[in-house]
């Protein structure tokens, strides 16, 4: 089986959406050809014609008919019209989608994250696509290793982790590599950018990209794939990486191609 995994980042419909950033994305994303995309950042807005789901529209755009989609955020959040949240797209059809609420961090309003899980039934086999969006505040490290801990004893009693299993954990980790909680997650996975390319930085947050600023924190790689043992991995690069004509995101996607015998 070969299976071609995509993550990013949208950053919701800030930054000029829809004056050439949906475009710019949705381009982007299906030059690509992927077969599964696991975007972060995804809303739901009111938009004078309706109710606009950028879940949807990305599913359309790129051609992935097969959608799931969890909210975040805090409980008044969520109610409202702003569905941020996580998005799975894929080319063969979902099963056994579920979601999971994560330790929250001692922030005000509290940001209430998820992971999603979703089986994807490929012609072939079965595999499992985790997504993950962890703490973004700098200071937050205990937290996202909380969350990691919690990702990782859920999912492993699926088989994420175990020789032979076929799936992929990705998504927005917002920690670099030194931190404990990517440290944490190699204990039980791989990770799919440093095993390929041991000197490169691979970083996904570019203080050269304009929506970017105002944040004070330099270049740093905070997107990630985690595959299991036994999946090969072919290639893995960086994406959507330069304005075309705009930037399409404030982060860079990762594309990796895997193979299981």
């Amino acid at each position: 089986m070969d299976l071609r995994v995509v993550t990013l980042n949208l950053q919701g419909v800030a930054n000029g959406w829809f004056d050439g950033r949906a475009a710019a994305a949705f381009d982007g994303l299906r030059r690509l050809e992927p077969d599964v995309v696991c975007l972060q950042e995804v809303t739901i807005v009111p938009r004078r014609e309706g109710m606009y789901d950028q879940t949807r529209a990305a599913s359309e755009a790129i051609g992935l008919e097969h959608v799931a989609f969890a909210a975040h955020g805090w409980p008044e959040q969520q109610a409202t019209w702003r569905q941020d949240g996580l998005a799975v797209l894929a080319r063969w059809p979902l099963q056994q989608v579920s979601s999971v609420r994560l330790p929250t961090a001692p922030s005000d309003p509290p940001d209430g994250r998820v992971a999603l899980r979703c089986r994807v039934v490929h012609p072939e086999t079965e595999f499992d696509v985790v997504n993950a969006h962890l703490a973004w505040r700098p200071e937050e490290e205990a937290t996202r290793l909380l969350q990691a801990e919690l990702i990782l004893d859920l999912f492993t009693l699926r088989g994420l982790g175990r020789q032979g299993h076929h799936g992929v954990l990705a998504g927005d980790i917002n920690a670099v590599e030194t931190e404990p909680v990517v440290r944490r997650m190699c204990q039980s996975l791989r990770d799919a950018w440093r095993e390929l390319h041991p000197d490169e930085p691979g970083y996904t947050w570019l203080r050269s990209n304009p929506y970017t600023e105002g944040w004070d924190m330099p270049d740093r790689r905070l997107d990630y794939v985690f595959v299991p043992p036994g999946a090969e991995l072919r290639d893995v690069r960086l994406a959507l990486d330069r304005p075309d004509p705009v930037w399409p995101s404030d982060h860079c996607a990762i594309v990796v191609d895997l193979h299981w015998d």
